[in-house]
């Protein structure tokens, strides 16, 4: 697929980062496999026993074999209502940042999401199937925010998702101006994310084969997509994304090259140990005289 050397933009680390480090290394559009987090291997575990406890006991990722798409599709609806609802779940991912090394104290999340792509999957649609190339900052308009992404079973080259490094300094025709994250909860039909409106080359995608029980972390102004699965089982994976308040404050992030115009998503990021959300907080910060 790729005619891209991985080494040249991932990194892998063992154990954690220093906050101005973490955030160094991501705002230059490096990517992060965070290896031997204890927290990470509990937040796995925990999920499969959702996912397996919903499923009665089957496989998951083979489990729309004997359920069919549209079986398969509402039962990992009751899996993904029990993984958002879990505080366990919110606990390990809460230990897992923090030992990859988000600053707590200044560090936002938004929701932790359950998703899946089943093999052949051509719908789009929230917590599965296919997401075409987007960079997340088109939505959130927040340069700061990183996007944190967990395999909970074994991925493939064709079950995964992919990056495509050279668009990270390059401007991408894309339609994030005016997009209405609001509209986009509310509306049926309307677009649930900006979305990039050019052709691009599939062999400039790097497909990033996550090892099980690692963290992946990256800027969300990389443009990725959801790899097209061809394979035999389904992807189930986990992911949320994380905004730090102080470098939001300070003007610190990844380039923005091509965004449009949009309302920034302060209000989709909660403090990570509970509370009130960013755009609160924001709003509660005393203005410059």
């Amino acid at each position: 697929m790729t005619g891209i050397d991985a080494e040249d933009w991932i990194d892998r680390v063992s154990g954690g980062l220093s906050p101005e480090a973490l955030t160094g290394r991501l705002y230059t559009g490096r990517i992060l496999f965070f290896d031997g987090l204890a927290p990470v291997a509990s937040l796995v575990a925990e999920t499969r026993a959702i996912l397996e406890d919903v499923f009665d006991g089957a496989h998951p990722p083979t489990a729309y074999r004997a359920l069919g798409l549209s079986g398969f599709r509402k039962t990992m609806r009751k899996a993904q209502r029990r993984f958002a609802q879990s505080p366990e779940i919110a606990r390990y991912w809460t230990d897992a940042l923090t030992a990859a090394g988000v600053a707590p104290e200044a560090t936002y999340r938004d929701r932790l999401v359950l998703r899946s792509a089943p093999p052949h999957e051509t719908a789009n649609a929230p917590g599965y199937g296919l997401l075409p190339a987007h960079r997340d900052s088109w939505g959130s308009g927040l340069d700061c925010q990183i996007n944190w992404w967990l395999p909970i079973y074994d991925l493939a080259p064709e079950r995964t998702m992919a990056v495509f490094p050279r668009a990270w300094d390059r401007k991408v025709v894309n339609d994030s101006a005016g997009w209405d994250a609001r509209r986009a909860r509310s509306e049926p039909g309307y677009p649930e994310l900006p979305t990039a409106r050019e052709p691009l080359d599939w062999q400039e995608a790097l497909s990033l084969v996550v090892p099980t029980g690692t963290l992946m972390a990256f800027s969300a102004t990389h443009l990725h997509a959801t790899v097209p699965n061809t394979t035999a089982e389904a992807r189930i994976s986990s992911e949320t994304r994380t905004v730090d308040r102080d470098d939001l404050l300070a003007g610190r992030g990844a380039p923005n090259v091509d965004r449009g115009p949009v309302a920034p998503g302060t209000a989709w990021f909660q403090r990570l140990h509970g509370g009130a959300s960013l755009q609160d907080d924001l709003e509660a910060v005393p203005a410059p005289r």
